[in-house]
């Protein structure tokens, strides 16, 4: 759970960006993060029956 309730799956910045949002940890996750970016996360949760959007501060959520 993150935030007020939600469960912020992702992010929906530019992978450059998202990176940043890990401190010091980017060379140890950027291959994984790579691997499966933001994009594809949200397509597997679609392909899942999960829908997503996207909220005003960027975060991705699960549809209700």
């Amino acid at each position: 759970m993150a935030g007020r309730g939600g469960l912020n799956l992702t992010h929906s910045e530019k992978l450059p960006a998202f990176l940043t949002r890990y401190g010091k940890a980017p060379p140890q996750l950027a291959a994984a993060i790579e691997a499966f970016p933001p994009e594809r996360l949200r397509a597997w949760s679609e392909a899942l029956g999960q829908p997503t959007f996207v909220a005003p501060a960027a975060g991705c959520f699960p549809r209700r």
